[in-house]
This record gives C-alpha cells, sequence and structure tokens, in this order.
C-alpha cells in the first residue's frame, strides 16, 4: 500500500501565498461540498497544478484525498499516490515533501482580496 500524505492545504482567516483569505466559514462549506466527492472515491488531483478548472482529466492524476479535517489552522487533507504514471513520480518526490505544496483548484466569488465563495475542483501537489 502506498504512503498516505496528511498535509495542511488552506490557511483560513489570513493571506495565502496569493494574498487571498478564505474565511473559515467559506472554506468547511467548500470542503463539506466536496466530501461527496471523497466518499464516491471521485476525488483526483493532479501532480502539478492543472491549467484550466476543468473536472479532472485522468491521465494526468496522480493521488486521490481520502480525507479531510478541520484544524486550528484550517483544513488539512490526506492524499494517497495512486498507481499512475504520476502517482509513482508523487510516491518517489514523497521525501522532499518540504518542499512540495498541496494546491487547491476551484473557482468562486471575491471581494477585494476576500473570498466570498467557493467551489473546490480538486486538491493538487506543486513544487514550492
Amino acid at each position: 500500500m502506498k504512503k498516505k500524505i496528511i498535509s495542511l492545504i488552506l490557511e483560513t482567516d489570513r493571506p495565502n501565498h496569493n494574498g487571498r483569505v478564505y474565511p473559515r466559514a467559506v472554506a468547511l462549506k467548500a470542503f463539506e461540498e466536496y466530501s461527496h466527492k471523497i466518499k464516491k472515491g471521485s476525488s483526483i488531483g493532479y501532480l502539478n497544478t492543472a491549467d484550466s478548472i476543468s473536472p479532472t482529466n485522468l491521465t494526468m492524476s496522480s493521488h486521490i484525498v481520502v480525507g479531510t479535517k478541520e484544524c486550528k489552522k484550517g483544513i488539512k487533507v490526506s492524499i494517497k499516490p495512486l498507481n499512475t504514471t504520476n502517482g509513482e513520480i508523487l510516491t518517489g518526490l514523497i521525501p522532499m515533501m518540504k518542499k512540495l505544496r498541496l494546491y487547491l483548484r476551484g473557482y468562486g466569488v471575491m471581494k477585494g482580496n476576500i473570498v466570498k465563495d467557493f467551489q473546490l475542483i480538486s486538491c493538487d501537489v506543486t513544487h514550492v
């Protein structure tokens, strides 16, 4: 069985790396709506972020999200690499996880730099 990765994916109520602020209530709502994909086993993510917000392209898939958990800082996710080419690459990169980051892919409504509504499509893995 491949190793499960658990990591903070979203800090709430403070600016993230691109200056957006995700209020905790907005983040929790987005992840609650995303939980149906996790339960169905269709919460597939990419190694590197997709160029679009389109649904998952299975030829690019590397991992599956197997759980989420609210924590003091925000939201953590658990992912497992898939038995795909990109999943094997991700498995090889796990030892350098400090240089990798889980990243949200989705769309939403913003007012200034505050996210007012958000639809989560995927949790992807990128290089820092």
